[in-house]
């Protein structure tokens, strides 16, 4: 039997994912926090013939959600971190977990990986069965999982700076330096700050985690007349859906994505062997991004831009349609994107929207925050014929795909 070792941290508020904050309050932090190690129990407790041990920090006594923490934690052995570095307490949690069960194999992993399921667990200790280690590498360069056939090797960690871009490759390097016949597992994103909660929660629909990501409330575009509008903001993060799917069918050339967020969209281009530019005014939107592997850059829409005149599509999705508060000027700078021939591509508002212009505000949170006033717009699908013509633009089609509506414009 393998052992199956958990390293957490007791989720009280303002000490557990204190970089969530903000825009979580501390407890809600700490509640998601809670979530994640619950998800992350499940999903151990799904594993048969294993030994389940948590070597923790903190008092469980004063965390969010406790009772239900200690109920999840019957028949597990417990143990508490000890050392000066992280490297060292995960070492000293492999050593404590061999000498409650010597000689058996150790797999170990975090509670910032709420995603994981018990089949992903069931799959890594297959492929330890056949190697000396397993290490699934993080998306931001560190790592979630660790197997070793022999914990005794775990002292490799001592000497690896942990929470940095280098931590998976040096952890890697420092296990070859043994001699160790290491496989690889999945890569996974664990969750260090809201961006990364966001995309988690998205991947894990029915979680707790993503139940508590949700509760700590979501976003809304406030125009100046008082109206919301909710902002589908774990979608952005999420992988493009049969709509943005059915857009970028119409794509054949090179695309750029205004207003990327965290490059979906882009990715989508990208994945279908097309040039692909986003563009946002959001550093970390950039940045999320560039993670995916998007050709990404901070820029707005009106500023200079690359190959200006050769682009053959220009999206604007997901409400961009609104940026600068004046669709015809955009559609008109979208137009001056493209190449001969090239389109741009709008999601409009439902029938009967019309054409709204002025300010909005973005709100977010519990208890409510209200963001800095900014120029925008709504444009519905009945108006799109005539602020196109205002743009110089022909409307080459409308669609309509679960419910999103599009048009398809060309330079006349």
């Amino acid at each position: 039997m393998t052992v199956l070792l958990v390293i957490a941290k007791a989720p009280v508020a303002g000490l557990a994912k204190t970089r969530l904050c903000p825009p979580a309050t501390p407890h809600e932090a700490a509640a998601i926090a809670a979530a994640a190690l619950l998800d992350t129990l499940d999903a151990v407790r799904g594993v048969p013939s294993v030994h389940p041990v948590l070597a923790y920090t903190g008092h469980f006594r004063d965390a969010e959600a406790a009772a239900e923490i200690q109920a999840a934690l019957a028949g597990w052995r417990l143990v508490p971190q000890h050392g000066h570095t992280f490297g060292e307490r995960l070492a000293r949690a492999h050593a404590d977990a061999a000498a409650l069960f010597p000689g058996q194999p150790v797999l170990q992993i975090g509670m910032d990986t709420p995603q994981v399921r018990a089949s992903l667990l069931n799959s890594a200790l297959r492929r330890l069965a056949g190697v000396d280690a397993v290490l699934g590498m993080a998306a931001d360069g560190g790592w979630w999982a660790l197997g070793l056939r022999d914990p005794g090797h775990a002292v490799a960690l001592r000497d690896v700076p942990m929470s940095t871009a280098d931590t998976g490759r040096l952890t890697r390097q420092a296990l070859a330096g043994r001699g160790l016949r290491l496989a690889d597992l999945p890569v996974l994103s664990d969750v260090d700050c809201w961006d990364d909660a966001l995309a988690v929660a998205e991947s894990a629909p029915g979680t707790r985690f993503a139940a508590a990501v949700a509760l700590r409330g979501g976003f809304q575009l406030v125009d100046g007349e008082g109206r919301g509008t909710d902002l589908p903001v774990h979608r952005w993060h999420g992988p493009p859906e049969p709509a943005v799917r059915a857009v970028v069918d119409r794509c054949a050339g090179p695309t750029v994505d205004v207003g990327c967020g965290p490059g979906r969209v882009a990715a989508e281009v990208a994945g279908r062997g097309l040039v692909s530019l986003g563009i946002d005014t959001s550093a970390v939107a950039v940045r999320l991004a560039r993670r995916r592997g998007v050709t990404a850059l901070r820029r707005n829409v009106f500023d200079p831009l690359p190959a200006e005149g050769r682009w053959s599509h220009v999206l604007l999705l997901d409400g961009n349609i609104g940026i600068g508060g004046d669709p015809v000027a955009l559609l008109r700078r979208c137009a001056a994107l493209l190449a001969p021939g090239g389109t741009v591509l709008v999601e409009l508002a439902e029938p009967g929207a019309g054409r709204w212009q002025g300010t909005a505000r973005v709100r977010s949170g519990r208890p409510l925050r209200t963001g800095w006033a900014f120029r925008w717009a709504r444009l519905g699908v009945d108006a799109i014929h005539q602020v196109a013509a205002e743009a110089q633009l022909a409307v080459r089609a409308v669609f309509e795909q679960d419910r999103r509506w599009f048009a398809e414009l060309e330079r006349r």
